[in-house]
């Protein structure tokens, strides 16, 4: 689920059957849908200042949606199952590969940290940007 700040009325919502939605909630109407795939969705990010809105799929995709306009691309096919995932200055992106992956807004890999072989290191359970999308904070079982 996301919930961007310059869309205090929209909240993004993954669903397990693939669908992206949307819920108003100034009108307190139900969710739309804003974009159907075949993959379970298991994360969603909304990218600051923009229309768009990421979502993560158990096919490894990852779809870029623009909910204005309601066009849809996808933009990444990660290395794992991107199970957390925020957006700031570029994409964050970790999951049970044990790896932290960011990628430029077009999709272009920027850099891959590799934390399987550190045995202190187990699986990413979230991630989040900081409100100036500079820095970026991920959840890794009991510690940041």
């Amino acid at each position: 689920m996301s919930w961007p700040k310059n869309s205090p009325d929209k909240l993004f919502i993954g669903c397990a059957d693939g669908k992206v939605a949307v819920g108003l909630l100034k009108a307190g109407q139900k969710s739309d849908t804003l974009f159907n795939s075949n993959s379970y969705v298991v994360s969603v990010a909304g990218i600051p200042n923009t229309n768009y809105v990421l979502s993560g799929h158990y096919d490894n995709s990852v779809h870029i949606v623009n909910y204005e306009n309601l066009s849809v691309s996808k933009l990444i096919t990660h290395t794992s199952i991107p199970f957390c995932m925020s957006a700031g200055r570029h994409i964050a992106i970790s999951g049970l590969d044990m790896k932290v992956t960011f990628y430029d807004m077009q999709g272009k890999l920027i850099n891959k940290s590799d934390y399987s072989k550190d045995n202190t290191v187990k699986e990413f359970s979230g991630c989040q940007y900081s409100p100036s999308g500079d820095s970026v904070v991920f959840l890794n079982f009991n510690k940041f």
